[in-house]
């Protein structure tokens, strides 16, 4: 669910914080690295071990330890640490949007033990079958495929000159 992550993200942003200057690319980058990370590992890599993709990327501690990483490793005041709590909050995004609070054993991770509740449907042959009937899933893509297209056109990245520029610096301008 790539643009549910990624439009809810921006939608959230940019209603919450209200910064229309905040580079979206690290944004972005936050709301889908954990499924970067995790959908291989826990899915693919170790599948035996874990079976289930939501895994150390979708807990409260990887988002605190990213965090607190962009807080010790960056200067107050900068750029670069204005993109990495940006980043952070990318993250935190992605666990409101996937409904984390339904799985305490995976958002708090290791508070109820070291392990993680396994999915019940294999990942392969359940993935396509949802991502194409089921409701919820089509209902998100679709509404953040909605939501992407609405931006496209009020920035007017039509324009090659503005979508370079979003390239470039990571803002879109409305």
């Amino acid at each position: 669910m790539i643009f549910w992550h990624m439009a809810g993200s921006v939608l959230l942003f940019r209603y919450l914080f209200r910064d229309p200057g905040v580079d979206l690319r690290f944004l972005v980058a936050g709301a889908i690295v954990s499924d970067v990370i995790d959908k291989p590992i826990g899915r693919i890599v170790w599948a035996d071990y874990f079976q289930t993709g939501r895994i150390y990327g979708h807990t409260l501690v990887f988002f605190s330890f990213v965090l607190l990483l962009a807080m010790i490793l960056t200067n107050r005041g900068t750029g670069r640490r204005r993109q990495w709590v940006v980043f952070a909050v990318g993250i935190m995004f992605h666990l409101l949007l996937d409904g984390m609070w339904a799985v305490p054993e995976t958002l708090l991770w290791p508070l109820f033990g070291w392990s993680f509740p396994p999915s019940l449907d294999d990942y392969w042959s359940g993935f396509f079958v949802r991502v194409l009937t089921d409701p919820i899933v089509i209902g998100q893509e679709v509404a953040g495929l909605v939501y992407l297209r609405y931006l496209w056109r009020k920035a007017n990245l039509s324009d090659s000159q503005r979508r370079l520029q979003l390239k470039r610096t990571g803002v879109i301008v409305t």
